[in-house]
Formats: structure tokens, C-alpha cells, sequence
């Protein structure tokens, strides 16, 4: 969730850049050095965004009753707010490569200029939106349920092999302090 969060305000305080400060002058200069890493730390959170949202979806089958609590639980909306987010930020690509430090004679049409706010804005509502349903949404995630649930299954095991390499004679007071019956 701090991912998320961290994706809105960073979303959003682009789509403000874009609207209220971005001449071309500044473009070319400044924001010319950061397109492209912004772009690539926007894809990557939008697409751990999206996986995280398909995780905390909650399937409960395919009844009429099952699919409108599927479709209550607001995990679908989750699915389809990080996924409009993660195309708005395939969509920017473009402009940010037309204005990479490679690219020696930067044309910027106002055409593009144009593209690049709506679609600023488009990933700004969704991030936002999306980050604000997580935040409100009961907790189901399964990803993170089975990653606790393998690492203390690991654990249990690891104190079990310890305990078979204690000598006999200790066994009992080891096993006491590993929390482990004997």
C-alpha cells in the first residue's frame, strides 16, 4: 500500500507539472533528463499495482448472488483502475521518447504536448482512485497470506532440524525455548 500511495502523489504532482508548469522550454531542459526514468519507475508501479489488485480480488463463484459479491467487493474495479493507469503510462512512451537525451532535434507538436496531459491526467485519477480503494478495502490479500504462511511453515521447520541436532539431553529445555512440543 505504500507503493500505491507513493504512485498517487507521484502521479498526481506530474499531471500538476504537466497542466501548470510545462512550457517548452522547461521540457526540453529539464524534464528532457527525467522522462525516461520517470516513465520506467511509473510502468513498473502500475504493474505491481495491477498484480497486487488481481491478488486481492475475491472470487466466490459464478451464482448471481456469488457474482455481484465479486463485483461488490471492489476488487474488479481495483483491476480495471490500475490497468487503465499502467495503458495511460504505455500510452506516454511516445512522448517520452521524443524528448530522451538521445533524440538530437526535439519536435514537440502541441498534438503531443496535448496526448501527454490528457493522458498525465488519466494516470493520476486512476493511481489516485485506485490507491484510495485499497486503503478502504477490507484486507484479502492472498499473495501476502501464503508468503507469511510458507515462511512460518520454514521457520517451524528450521527449529524441528535444530531441535534433531541438540543432544538428548537438552532437547526438552531447546524445545521450551523454540516453542516447539516434545
Amino acid at each position: 500500500m505504500i507503493m500505491q500511495g507513493f504512485l498517487s502523489g507521484l502521479t498526481v504532482a506530474e499531471a500538476v507539472f504537466a497542466f501548470s508548469f510545462a512550457n517548452e522550454e522547461l521540457l526540453l531542459h529539464a524534464y528532457r533528463w527525467l522522462s525516461l526514468p520517470v516513465h520506467v519507475v511509473f510502468l513498473i508501479c502500475f504493474t505491481i499495482g495491477s498484480v497486487a489488485a488481481i491478488d486481492r480480488t475475491g472470487f466466490y463463484g459464478w451464482k448471481i448472488s456469488e457474482l455481484k459479491k465479486t463485483l461488490s467487493n471492489g476488487g474488479v474495479v481495483g483491476i480495471i483502475l490500475w490497468g487503465v493507469g499502467l495503458i495511460a503510462s504505455s500510452a506516454c512512451i511516445q512522448f517520452d521518447e521524443a524528448l530522451a537525451p538521445i533524440v538530437g532535434e526535439v519536435v514537440l507538436s502541441p498534438e503531443l504536448l496535448l496526448f501527454w496531459r490528457i493522458c498525465s491526467a488519466v494516470r493520476a485519477v486512476c493511481a489516485s482512485a485506485a490507491w484510495l480503494l485499497l486503503a478502504l478495502k477490507p484486507d484479502c490479500n492472498v499473495l501476502g497470506d501464503t508468503i507469511k504462511r510458507t515462511a512460518v511453515d520454514e521457520m517451524i521447520q528450521r527449529n524441528v532440524d535444530v531441535l534433531e541436532e541438540v543432544p538428548s539431553e537438552f532437547r526438552k529445555q531447546v524445545a521450551k525455548m523454540l516453542s516447539i512440543p516434545y
